[in-house]
């Protein structure tokens, strides 16, 4: 019978800015490794703080290497969308008061498949060297003292997975506004890919770093013909909302001293520059974007008045 174990690779172990950590990772099959971020405020946070985005802005690239070969490579705040967007587990966020001296803890989890302690889809069995985990941080973030993480594993004994997932950024900086191409990897199955603009529409502009996209397969449109920021976007909120306790908003509230509050108020913040576009939206594979023997799988883009960053990340399943 399947069994799982869960263990501790680092200790609340002391993040050293603009450097690089590297830690093996367990042999048996790896569902999930549980990140674990521990930082405190060097004064109170304010009401216009974002103490959330500033820590995760600190690990700017969390990566797991087979045999140097990255199976995960993102920033911290990139896994804090996917993670949410493929398993539909949400990050979590302890002890986050208005207190310079308190310490706040941010859970992430790095999913090798979209269920986790699934046991025919997790990272299968390697020998000791062979898979690692490296945090590189960034230089000091002045709202972040004294970092340090907790990293746990979940392994899952007497299994013989089927499949396990792989999650790269392709960045991509245009030369000019209008379009342009950003290739998908070929050869495996991909499942979805997150998106990540720079610019989204906020007041009366309406620039935008992903306005329109079209899929295309061999020079043929695919899923996506042609779709709107405003509609992608939107969509894959309405199967992933806001969280109140870890996506900054403010309220609305009233002139009086009773401090009524009404609705939540999200600007372009949080989750607002990330949207989703799902190949797998009844999680059986049957729409997943069958890439194996294809010459070139693309995105043709329009960005519509800028061109600033933007980050794609294809979910590819990949079956040993």
């Amino acid at each position: 019978m399947p069994d799982f174990i869960r263990s501790v690779v680092a200790q609340e172990e002391t993040i050293t800015a603009s450097a690089v950590a590297t830690y093996d990772l367990p042999v048996n099959p790896l569902s999930f490794i549980h990140y674990v971020l521990r930082w405190q405020d060097g004064a109170t946070m304010g009401n216009t703080a974002n103490p959330v985005a500033d820590a995760l802005s600190f690990i700017s690239k969390v990566e797991v290497l087979f045999r140097g070969q990255a199976i995960m490579s993102m920033s911290l705040a990139d896994l804090w969308y996917m993670m949410g967007r493929v398993t539909d587990w949400r990050p979590s966020i302890m002890n986050l008061v208005d207190a310079a001296t308190e310490r706040h803890y941010l859970s992430l989890i790095i999913p090798f498949g979209r269920m986790p302690y699934d046991p025919s889809e997790c990272f299968p069995a390697s020998r000791r060297g062979e898979l690692q985990l490296q945090i590189t941080s960034t230089a000091a973030v002045g709202t972040v003292d004294t970092p340090a993480h907790i990293i746990e594993t979940v392994e899952l004994v007497d299994t013989n997975p089927k499949q396990f997932l792989k999650m790269t950024t392709i960045s991509k900086t245009p030369s000019a506004a209008g379009e342009h191409d950003v290739d998908l990897p070929i050869g495996n199955d991909i499942l979805g890919v997150g998106l990540f603009g720079t610019t989204v529409p906020t007041g009366a502009s309406t620039n935008r770093s992903l306005g329109e996209l079209r899929l295309l397969v061999d020079n043929i449109e695919q899923k996506y013909a042609k779709s709107n920021w405003e509609a992608f976007k939107q969509e894959s909120d309405m199967h992933h909302g806001y969280d109140v306790l870890t996506d900054r908003h403010t309220h609305l509230q009233n002139a009086n001293t009773d401090v009524v509050t009404g609705g939540a108020v999200f600007g372009i913040v949080g989750k607002n520059q990330y949207a989703y576009l799902d190949f797998d939206p009844l999680d059986n594979g049957m729409y997943a974007l069958r890439t194996r023997g294809r010459s070139r799988v693309n995105f043709r883009i329009n960005s519509e008045g800028v061109n600033d960053a933007i980050r794609v990340i294809p979910v590819e399943l990949i079956t040993p």
